[in-house]
């Protein structure tokens, strides 16, 4: 028992050096796996099932994760459905330079944000924010969205159709 005792005793100083030493992150991680080739719009993207809302206060609380890129490549956030037709949602997405796409309502008049960034800027993990255009929402209320993340070789149409223009 004694042996027992020690050899926790020992592992649990250890373990938290380790915890400690470990590399901490803003959020999620999402990497899409690899740069796709195809030309139809969304194909091969990650979908997300993700969800912003308010707490009961009224606090807003909107999704935010980081999503992966190289430079030189087209990256393609398409919100593509969600849990209310009048949905009027906004993305903005920074680039680790510091470069900011956002998106409000598609120039056909869907208010369903899409981000295309034709050359993405540098490598790395790109801060992605997702909430209503005005930033309200009624107290305790939510909305849930279909996200579709794809990564496409450079010049494909994926971010030709409506590339965004950088802030």
């Amino acid at each position: 028992m004694l042996k027992y005792k020690r050899t926790h005793m020992l592992a649990a100083p250890l373990l938290g050096l380790l915890l400690i030493a470990s590399q901490g992150w803003a959020g999620s991680l999402i990497w899409s796996g690899s740069i796709n080739n195809c030309t139809g719009i969304n194909c091969n993207a990650t979908p997300m099932f993700r969800v912003y809302m308010t707490d009961l206060a009224g606090e807003a609380d909107p999704f935010t994760t980081q999503v992966w890129a190289t430079d030189g490549i087209c990256l393609r956030l398409d919100m593509v459905g969600s849990n209310e037709d009048n949905q009027d949602a906004e993305m903005v997405l920074v680039a680790p330079d510091g470069t900011v796409y956002r998106d409000d309502d598609r120039p056909n008049g869907s208010r369903l944000p899409l981000i295309e960034v034709p050359s993405t800027p540098i490598r790395g993990w790109y801060t992605l924010q997702v909430y209503r255009f005005d930033g309200r929402l009624a107290p305790g209320d939510h909305r849930l969205f279909t996200l579709q993340y794809g990564l496409y070789n450079a010049g494909n149409p994926n971010c030709a159709d409506l590339p965004t223009t950088p802030r």
